[in-house]
This record gives structure tokens, sequence and C-alpha cells, in this order.
């Protein structure tokens, strides 16, 4: 059976504002992590899970996700604004990124550091400090459509896995 989680605002913690370790089969629906000393959102080893209007404002990373092959979890329709490095920090397989912002960062809106088999339809970057979407060596998607970055200081696009076979649609 799946946990329905909603309306929850996380705010001013030491550490993260939200920690989700080893969950199945949830929804998180309108939360939000702000002014938290280290990462917003902070998820690892998650399988089945979807966020929905989920926010993270001013913390260290917005959202910092660890996902592992076949995780199949959902991000769609968040934000990430104002945090003192990435907005969303992805190291890991499997996420769906789906409709979702990332602007005002102090680093990259999107940086991608590792990882396989995700998708990415529909997001958008928009006056980070660093790269709009950030994209390490070695980084493959399954798909990488309608993503827009417009504004960042460094650069909107930095991919380094260019020659990894990705298709990248604008």
């Amino acid at each position: 059976d799946a946990n329905f989680l909603y309306n929850l605002r996380v705010a001013n913690c030491t550490g993260d504002g939200i920690t989700i370790n080893i969950v199945a089969d949830s929804i998180f629906n309108n939360y939000e992590s702000s002014f938290n000393s280290t990462d917003g959102w902070d998820i690892d080893s998650t399988k089945k899970v979807q966020f929905f209007n989920c926010s993270a404002y001013g913390n260290t990373n917005g959202f910092s996700y660890l996902g592992d092959t076949g995780s199949i979890d959902t991000f769609t329709a968040c934000i990430s604004e104002g945090n003192n490095t990435d907005g969303y920090a992805i190291n890991g397989a499997g996420g769906r990124w789906i409709a979702n912002r990332a602007y005002g960062n102090d680093g990259n809106g999107f940086h991608i550091a590792a990882g396989s088999g995700s998708v990415f339809i529909g997001n958008q970057s928009t006056n980070n400090d660093t790269d709009g979407f950030q994209i390490d060596n070695g980084v493959t998607f399954d798909i990488f459509i309608g993503n827009v970055s417009t504004g960042n200081t460094t650069a909107d696009w930095d991919n380094d896995a260019q020659d990894g076979g990705n298709t990248f649609i604008g």
C-alpha cells in the first residue's frame, strides 16, 4: 500500500530539512523545505516514490538525490530556488524529472553527476550562478526532451556527456 503525505513545511533545521531513506511506494505532495543548514531534501535509496509540487528554498542544495537502478522515482512540478549550491544535485539512476524548475541558485540549476536511465522532460533552469544543466561525463538518459535553460551565469548547457549516446531535443 502507498503512503500519501500532504502539506508539510520544514524550516530552519540544523542539518537537512527532509531526509527520505529506504522508502517505497509513497507520494509527497506540496512539501516545502526551506532555510535549513544543509540540504532541503536528502533522498536516498527510494523506490517508486512520487514528489508533486514540492519545493526547496535557501538550503545548501535544494534537492539532493541518490537513486538506484530501477528506482523509478518521479519529481513533477517541483521548485528549487535560491539555494547556496545546486538546485537539484542528482547522483543516481532511474529518476523521472518532469516540469520542475530551478532558478536563482548559487550553483547549477540541475547538476546531474552520475546515473543512467533517467528521464528529463520539460524542466526549466533560469538565472542560476553556474550552469543551467551540468551533465557530467558518463551520464546517460532514456529521454531528455523539451528542457529549457536560459540566463544562467556560466553556461546554459554544460554537457560533458554529449558523446555518451544521449539524444537531446530542445
